[in-house]
Parts: C-alpha cells; sequence; structure tokens
C-alpha cells in the first residue's frame, strides 16, 4: 500500500517505534503519552472538517436531501485519496441522481 492510498492513522503507525514506546522516565513517558493523544485528536478532527466541508458542498450543490443520502458514504471515509475523489465527484456530477449513481458504483 502507498502512502496516498493510507489513512492518517496508518501513516503514524509506521512511525518509528522508539518515539511511541514506553519509557522508564515518567516525565518523558507522560510527554509521549500527550503527544500521541494529541495527534490522535487532531487526526480525528481533521477528519471531522473534511466531512463537514464535503457536506456542506454536497448540500450547496445537491440539496440536503442527497446530501444526507450520501452520507453514509462520506461517514466511512478514512484516506485523503478518497476524501479527494468524493469531493471529485461533487464536482463533476451534473445532477444529484448521477452523484448518488456513481457514489454506488463506487
Amino acid at each position: 500500500m502507498n502512502l496516498d492510498e493510507m489513512s492518517l492513522e496508518e501513516r503514524v503507525a509506521r512511525w518509528p517505534k522508539p518515539w511511541l514506546e514506553k519509557s522508564r522516565d515518567p516525565v518523558e513517558q507522560s510527554f509521549r503519552d500527550a503527544l500521541k493523544s494529541g495527534l490522535r485528536k487532531g487526526l480525528q478532527e481533521g477528519i471531522e472538517r473534511e466531512r463537514a466541508l464535503l457536506r456542506r458542498q454536497m448540500v450547496l450543490r445537491f440539496g440536503a436531501d442527497i446530501a444526507e443520502r450520501a452520507s453514509e458514504t462520506l461517514d466511512g471515509i478514512l484516506s485523503e485519496e478518497s476524501f479527494l475523489a468524493f469531493g471529485e465527484l461533487i464536482v463533476r456530477c451534473e445532477t444529484g441522481s448521477e452523484f448518488l449513481a456513481r457514489l454506488e458504483a463506487w
């Protein structure tokens, strides 16, 4: 799997293990725990912001009904590449029904 296909969480999981391993020094371990927690929180916030932006674009382009019907697919997206592909569908599809049909085939 190349980096473009990996979720941000999967990328962080590939970081060198010494950064994420337990330390004997409680201060250092506290710092590492805070860093991991902050990274997870930041990644989750970034994903939620991306979803909110795409939902807004769907509502503006196709209406709230279409956006609601596409939400389940959007909620399952985790990778950057998939977010980009979803956004491109919003731009490229002429109608809401075309958008939903292409999502079903996706």
